[in-house]
């Protein structure tokens, strides 16, 4: 009896994870303001460079209305002074004092014309980062979208929607709890076992659909995500999932960690905490 607890045993620590496609990007509000027309919906597909949705800054519109009155402004008395200039034939002293207060009022209103266009360059480009274009080609995965955004105020940073390629390839995430890394990290140190290192990931999706990850890698700082309390482990799928899965589907994953003597998996956890606390 005692021999068999040294027996080895297969060592799998199953843990709970999520699927994301590896090119995504999700967008988020540039600015404070309100959305002012969607032109996409979940689910559609899309071509990079597209537009998505574009927003309102009533502030910048009234910016913008400001500075190009003031160019207007600026534009009209210059015409006014050329005007003038080219109605004076006959120069004695009271014109030429004149069309010298004109010159030093020409140059005054250039200046101030260049800064109101420097100021428009900005306030313009400020606009165009209103309009919310497709980073890439993929799918709006946006759930809920026109209830969430439709004629809504949104504060900088809000997040509108993501789009994802989901014909390339995809990554499965977990959140590895600190009494589960020994064995993952042991596996993760020896190349030659890394490399054989079997995850297979499980989903009820598509009748308990089954897929394989490999190329493991732990991230470096603990972490407290939709995944778990743990450090970050990201694995690639070795094929694509079908158009049932979406980013953030939750699967099971088992992680096949070797073998090992019967009684340090049955008593894995308790060990591990005991060398932590220094009970043995």
């Amino acid at each position: 009896m005692l021999g068999a607890a040294f027996v080895p045993v297969p060592l799998v620590i199953v843990v709970d994870g999520e699927l994301q496609p590896v090119a995504q990007r999700r967008l988020f509000a540039p600015v404070d303001g309100t959305v002012l027309s969607i032109e996409t919906e979940d689910g559609a597909t899309v071509t990079s460079g597209q537009t998505l949705l574009t927003l309102r800054d009533d502030q910048l519109a009234e910016r913008l209305a400001r500075i190009e009155g003031g160019i207007r402004t600026a534009d009209a008395e210059r015409a006014g002074l050329e005007a003038r200039l080219s109605s004076i034939s006959v120069l004695d002293a009271e014109q030429f004092a004149e069309v010298d207060r004109i010159r030093v009022r020409q140059s005054i209103l250039e200046t101030q014309r260049r800064g109101l266009a420097d100021e428009l360059a900005q306030a313009k480009l400020q606009e165009r980062s209103l309009t919310i274009v497709a980073p890439i080609d993929g799918r709006i995965m946006a759930p809920d979208l026109l209830r969430r955004l439709d004629s809504r105020p949104l504060e900088r940073g809000d997040p509108l929607m993501t789009v994802a390629d989901l014909q390339r390839p995809w990554e499965v995430h977990a959140a590895i709890a600190p009494e589960d890394l020994g064995p993952i990290r042991r596996r993760l140190d020896h190349p030659d076992d890394s490399s054989s290192l079997r995850i297979d990931v499980l989903s009820a999706i598509d009748g308990a659909s089954r897929f394989q990850a490999v190329r493991p890698r732990l991230g470096g700082r603990m972490l407290d995500e939709g995944t778990g309390v743990g450090l970050p482990l990201r694995a690639e799928l070795t094929s694509v999932p079908s158009e049932a899965f979406r980013p953030g589907t939750r699967v099971t994953l088992r992680i096949d960690c070797g073998r090992s003597p019967l009684v340090k998996v049955l008593f894995r956890r308790l060990l591990d905490q005991g060398r932590r606390y220094g009970w043995w």
